[in-house]
Formats: C-alpha cells, structure tokens, sequence
C-alpha cells in the first residue's frame, strides 16, 4: 500500500499518511470548497490502511477547520474509534498552540464521545 501525502494549500490541511510508519497527520487549515471531494481518498485510505494494519498514531495539529472539515474529522475519528472498539490499537495527538484554548477545546469536542488515547499537547 503507498503512502497518502496531499500538500497544504490556502485552504487544505497537509496530509501525511504513511503506511510504514503506521503515522497519520494532518495539519494546518482547512475550509475547501468541497469538502466531501477533499476527504474522500483519506477515508478511502484509512479504510483499506485498517484492513491491513492494527495499529495507528494519529497527530492532529490543526489551526483552523470550518463546520464542514470539522464534520468530516469528526467523522474520521468515530472511525478510529470504531477500528478502537474491534481491537486496533489507537492513540491521538492532539497538538495546539499552549495559548490558544480554543484549539485545545475543539480537539476535546471532537474527541469527547470517545474513549480513545488521547494526548493533548501544548507547545
């Protein structure tokens, strides 16, 4: 299986998914035009990565997400928690600026339904 890489753009997030290294991150800004269209070969990614593979770090260091990149993170991390709940083994970085709460507190919204493993990391 290759990797996924999709370099940031004005209004994507970087994407690094590497299957080796079993490390999926995604960092910076995200509000595309269509954001359906944008996550979909990372959906299609992670699906066919956790057929393969039962384990995962993720790293979330995002600056910005808009309602609709945020639906679709979300999405993707009751999928983690799903691939959690049949044995896989999950743990989440959350990574934020240590001044700005409000990251830290999107990172808990999302997560809060979970029971993943789950560091929050101030820098």
């Amino acid at each position: 299986m290759n990797n996924l890489n999709i370099e940031a753009t004005e209004q994507t997030l970087k994407i690094d998914l590497d299957y080796n290294k079993e490390v999926l991150s995604f960092e910076g800004e995200s509000y595309p035009e269509n954001t359906l269209e944008f996550f979909e070969p990372v959906v299609n990614w992670v699906t066919e990565y956790f057929t393969m593979k039962d384990s995962a770090e993720i790293v979330f260091d995002i600056e910005y997400l808009n309602s609709s990149s945020y639906k679709s993170i979300y999405d993707l991390i009751q999928y983690f928690q799903e691939m959690a709940d049949s044995g896989k083994s999950i743990k989440i970085k959350w990574r934020y600026p240590e001044d700005d709460e409000d990251l830290k507190e999107t990172g808990e919204d999302l997560t809060d339904e979970t029971h993943l493993n789950i560091d929050y990391i101030g820098y």
